[in-house]
């Protein structure tokens, strides 16, 4: 069986064993560009998003996320992500945690993909590697480290700092473009509202064949 079919079934069995002692959040959202990793899977443009997510008490977590897109084409797609995993305690500040996500666009099944990462969360940063047999329907293996980190400014206003590096681990790199992203911006909450402007860059190892533009993005979520 492949990674992405494991992945896949592993989800599924932790969204079945939900109990009483789950605790569910749910956010929905809008951006003005789906920036992800350094690309926009958007074609630059507004999209709308959400997130339900449970929690255990053994720290067991499990949940999914939709999301509008746009493909090659321009065409709009819809999304869908399901993702689940472990977080283990450390120490009184730092956790271990372990999990996989499975995405998938609705009318380009040959992109889907299965990714598995580890990484230590401590306080206001976090700190994760991930790694995919099969990124994005390329036949490459990935990994990408993923830094994010905040600073709170005030009861509602915040900092926050993202890095990322996308590297193709196969011997044979050709068509594919290694690269890492910055995030730079500000958020503040007011009630269960989240406010974020920030600026997103990019540098690339070739050529991008997708919007890679450097931008900024202004997301919306409401939290419930």
């Amino acid at each position: 069986m492949s990674l992405p079919r494991l992945g896949g079934l592993a989800l599924v069995l932790i969204m079945g064993s939900l109990d009483a002692s789950a605790q569910m959040s749910k956010s929905v959202g809008w951006s003005s560009d789906y920036w992800y990793r350094g690309i926009s899977l958007s074609a630059g443009q507004p999209v709308f998003q959400g997130t339900l997510n449970y929690d255990f008490r053994d720290g067991w977590y499990a949940g999914a996320s939709g999301s509008s897109a746009r493909n090659a084409k321009g065409a709009g797609v819809a999304q869908a992500v399901l993702f689940g995993g472990v977080s283990k305690r450390l120490d009184a500040a730092t956790s271990l945690d372990l999990g996989a996500h499975v995405t998938s666009l609705v009318d380009a099944p040959s992109l889907a993909f299965t990714e598995i990462y580890a990484g230590v969360i401590r306080q206001s940063y976090s700190l994760r590697l991930y790694y995919s047999p099969r990124y994005l329907g390329e036949k490459k293996q990935t990994t990408y480290i993923d830094f994010n980190t905040a600073y709170s400014l005030s009861s509602s206003w915040y900092l926050m700092l993202h890095l990322g590096w996308l590297e193709a681990m196969s011997v044979e790199r050709t068509h594919f473009s290694n690269r890492y992203d910055a995030r730079l911006g500000m958020g503040a909450y007011v009630g269960f509202w989240n406010y974020q402007l920030s600026f997103n860059k990019v540098r690339s190892s070739e050529p991008l064949t997708v919007d890679a533009a450097n931008r900024w993005v202004l997301n919306v979520s409401y939290s419930f």
